[in-house]
């Protein structure tokens, strides 16, 4: 099995994006198979009207968020080959400046316009996990970590809750702060319905406490990751190594 690194596992940007495709496929089944109830189940016209209303925001949203998806799709294509084996498309591959407007200035513009004209729908969620996971890449932690404040109590599902305090975890670490960093991850762990993040959510924790240097304590979470009960098994095997890690610096 392929090596994972400490900064591989800190990375937003497989982990965050795969999980928020899965989040925005979730929750458009669960409205699909809900929404069509609303009026049915929930008595009154003022609530009625409200359901509606929070209805037609949601499909606004939706429909500006597929269109800002679009784009920021569109920016990252520019920078990878769309057939790898093509001389042609290799050549035409662009490199990333190392500046967030340079590279996706436009397709944050249009991400932002969601949040700001679509707030607390989840379609603003969805749009905000994607800023979030731009500006954590470029290290833009405090911009993430007011952007992730502002959005995280949005969430509506467990998965993209748990995604939203990753990410505002992601923030503050990068801002030095590692007991709020910590606090979010264990959110995470004890989230309902989110369960297939609570090991990685635990190694994150330990790292954290290790560079507070509470060395027992980063065990004690690393033995919990360990556990088959707590965590799924490529987890289980990192914190293992991770374990091996501690016991060698101890021994040296």
């Amino acid at each position: 099995m392929e090596k994972i690194t400490k900064e591989q596992l800190k990375s937003p940007d497989a982990f965050v994006s795969t999980m928020t495709r899965l989040s925005e496929a979730l929750f458009r089944q669960k409205k699909a198979l809900t929404a069509g109830f609303v009026i049915l189940i929930v008595g009154g016209l003022g609530w009625t009207g409200y359901s509606i209303y929070r209805t037609q925001k949601e499909e606004q949203g939706q429909a500006a968020l597929y269109k800002a998806q679009k784009a920021l799709l569109d920016a990252e294509s520019a920078f990878q080959p769309q057939a790898p084996r093509d001389p042609k498309a290799i050549a035409n591959i662009r490199t990333r400046s190392g500046d967030l407007d340079k590279d996706f200035g436009s397709a944050i513009s249009e991400l932002i316009k969601v949040i700001d004209q679509f707030p607390r729908t989840q379609a603003s969620v969805f749009a905000s996990l994607e800023v979030g996971r731009l500006y954590a890449q470029y290290q833009k932690y405090d911009l993430l970590v007011d952007l992730m404040k502002k959005t995280s109590s949005w969430a509506g599902h467990p998965l993209t809750k748990a995604l939203s305090s990753d990410l505002l975890a992601i923030g503050f670490e990068g801002k030095g702060d590692c007991r709020q960093a910590i606090g979010e991850w264990h959110k995470i762990e004890n989230l309902k319905g989110a369960s297939a993040l609570a090991g990685q959510a635990m190694i994150k924790q330990a790292l954290c406490y290790e560079k507070l240097n509470q060395i027992s304590t980063a065990e004690a979470i690393y033995k919990r990751a360990e556990d088959a009960k707590n965590s799924d098994p490529v987890t289980a095997r990192i914190a293992k190594r991770y374990l091996r890690l501690l016991s060698k610096g101890k021994s040296s």
